[in-house]
């Protein structure tokens, strides 16, 4: 009678290696986002709705070479590029689809004890799902742009190719930027739940309710627009190719939003994960 091989391999007492480890995670988020339908939908309608018609209708301007208020700057009837709120809009959609199931689907099914039981520490851990969060985020946010960069470079009549490539430059920082700032606010909430819906109504009434919040102030100072993720997301777009802030907006507050964005989000994921380790 034959026998199916076991596919068995002794381990040889060899650890994996640190990036090993790390890629191994960062394949997993990005195999099970781009697996997705759902994912899957709203990359695929963002990049005809957000990236390609902006692409086409930049190309056919007339243009000497590439400058930064062709991708932040106002266009035909009001009409941005990378400071539209359907970009931003969709990048918060991309980001809260993917984060929302990043660590809780982990604590659903209990994976902790398999992780935490092999050489997988929470660095390793955290910076797997993030750097596999950021590698999807980037297929949007930055890819795109930097073809159409490329398109508008191919098609300029002017000689400053010089400027143009700075302008490209400054295309990458922005687009890896746009693929990080939401990251670890959705990866908070994923910590502190088991249940996806949970961790996804829960950024999206998050960013609503700031939204809401910050639009009402507003009339009174300039700076509770803040309070809005999407706005700090544009003021940073302006800030990376060099426009600047609004003369009626803080740095500082401007700074402080940031922060708060990035740091205590990423400190509260830490101490979470941390905990679950701990009870492997």
């Amino acid at each position: 009678m034959d026998m199916m091989p076991l596919e068995y391999r002794a381990w040889l007492g060899v650890r994996t290696r640190y990036l090993t480890r790390v890629r191994a995670m960062m394949d997993g988020v990005i195999s099970s986002s781009f697996s997705s339908k759902g994912i899957l939908s709203i990359f695929i309608i963002g990049i005809v709705l957000v990236h390609a018609f902006p692409g086409v209708v930049l190309v056919m301007t007339p243009h000497t070479r590439l400058t930064a208020w062709m991708l932040v700057g106002e266009g035909f009837f009001g009409w941005t590029y990378l400071t539209s709120g359907v970009f931003s809009t969709f990048i918060f959609l991309l980001s809260a689809g993917i984060t929302s199931n990043l660590i809780s689907q982990d604590l659903r099914n209990r994976s902790f004890v398999i992780y935490f039981s092999r050489p997988l520490g929470v660095t390793e851990y955290l910076i797997g799902k993030f750097g596999g969060t950021f590698v999807v985020m980037s297929a949007f946010c930055t890819l795109p742009v930097l073809v159409n960069g490329i398109m508008i470079m191919a098609t300029q009549t002017g000689p400053d190719y010089i400027s143009s490539v700075r302008i490209l430059l400054l295309t990458l920082v922005a687009g890896s930027f746009a693929s990080l700032l939401f990251i670890p606010y959705g990866m908070m909430l994923s910590s502190l739940t088991k249940r996806k819906a949970y961790a996804g109504i829960g950024t999206f009434m998050t960013y609503f309710s700031l939204t809401l919040v910050g639009e009402f102030f507003s009339a009174s100072d300039p700076n509770w627009k803040l309070l809005n993720p999407m706005n700090v997301l544009h003021y940073s777009f302006e800030l990376i190719y060099g426009l600047g802030l609004p003369t009626d907006i803080s740095p500082d507050l401007y700074v402080l939003a940031l922060i708060i964005l990035l740091v205590p989000t990423t400190i509260i994921t830490g101490i979470r994960v941390k905990r679950y380790e701990g009870a492997v």
